[in-house]
């Protein structure tokens, strides 16, 4: 059966506004099954059984009588007809159903390439006007579409919910529980009906659980590899704020150095002034007995550095030079002024000596 867009134009025109409206919610619905169909078919099944309780089953295929064999085919005689044989079992084994094609209604659903994205909403909108069906009351899936020139088309697989359960029954009463149902031969990966939350509806509880005990190992993970950032921080944090206090600290120190550096310069200063400079005392006696007594002396400055001397000698000026020089505590004596002659014949001089110095 085909579907053109200008048809389901018409169509809509056609249908109340409360009708659209529930149609649109259940392509929203049919779309997002497709979508978790899609995401479910990526995850292993043992994967989905360790962490979610999805329930594990074997996929069996339905074959006429005369051609099953072995463990993953059965007769499809017991999908078609009751059987009063029960099972011996107690436990009954959970299967996947691969029932033949020709026990589903086959539909072709055409739109254009630029309704791509509506094919969900369309295929509904179809099935709901051109077969005499609910949409809740059948199962229905698309294989995967293909491209045809301009336009797209898709196979829809239909089963009325009361024939499958007709199958899960007939398949119960010979100890098998039906997890999932797939169209043999159909290009679509996903189930056209899933009953895996009515063989574990605790699993709800343990996703739960499971999705706790995976946050908070996620949580202690986190914990443990921020942790160590998180103390590095604060120690970098308490040492800066050591560096801080110790910058102040060595600013203060170097204050207390430099105030330290220029009292023992002062201290310095005054023992070299103390012990190392003559004393005017020691420098009269040094020059009272280099003097030969017949030098007089007018007049006498005093300095720590030098003593210059005025006076006249009835001797040689430059005699009381070589005479100054050999005393130990005065150093390099020389005539410091012009040697004159008085009425009387002495000799006026001006003496310079320097003090603290030997020759």
């Amino acid at each position: 059966m085909g579907c053109s867009l200008q048809c389901k134009k018409n169509v809509r025109k056609t249908i109340p506004n409360n009708v659209a409206g529930e149609m649109s919610s259940q392509a929203a619905t049919s779309i997002g099954t497709w979508v978790a169909a899609r995401v479910s078919a990526l995850v292993p099944d043992w994967l989905r059984t360790t962490f979610a309780g999805y329930p594990m089953a074997r996929a069996i295929s339905f074959v006429p009588s005369n051609k099953a064999k072995g463990r993953a085919t059965l007769s499809q005689d017991l999908l078609t007809m009751d059987s009063p044989k029960t099972a011996k079992t107690k436990r009954r084994k959970q299967i996947d159903v691969v029932a033949p094609s020709e026990m589903f209604l086959k539909r072709t659903i055409k739109v254009p390439k630029s309704a791509a994205a509506k094919l969900h909403a369309m295929a509904t909108l179809d099935l709901r006007q051109h077969t005499p069906f609910n949409p809740q009351d059948i199962h229905w899936q698309l294989d995967t579409p293909q491209k045809q020139g301009g336009s797209i088309e898709a196979t829809q697989w239909v089963v009325k919910r009361t024939d499958v359960e007709k199958w899960r029954m007939r398949l119960a009463v010979q100890g098998y529980q039906v997890r999932r149902v797939f169209v043999q031969g159909a290009q679509a990966s996903q189930p056209i009906a899933d009953f895996s939350d009515e063989l574990a509806p605790w699993r709800r509880g343990l996703v739960m659980l499971n999705g706790v005990l995976v946050l908070t190992a996620t949580a202690a993970a986190l914990a443990a590899w921020l942790y160590p950032g998180w103390v590095a921080q604060r120690q970098t944090e308490m040492l800066q704020a050591q560096t801080q206090i110790l910058q102040v600290q060595a600013v203060d120190l170097r204050r207390e150095v430099e105030g330290l550096r220029g009292l023992d310069r002062e201290r310095t200063a005054f023992l070299d002034t103390i012990l190392r400079r003559p004393l005017l005392v020691d420098s009269l006696r040094e020059l009272t007995i280099a003097l030969p007594d017949d030098v007089w002396i007018a007049s006498m400055v005093y300095s720590p550095q030098r003593i210059v001397m005025s006076g006249e000698t009835s001797g040689s000026a430059a005699e009381i030079v070589l005479k100054l020089g050999g005393r130990r505590m005065l150093g390099n004596p020389r005539l410091s002024g012009p040697v004159q002659r008085t009425a009387n014949q002495a000799e006026r001089f001006e003496i310079s000596v320097d003090l603290g110095r030997s020759k």
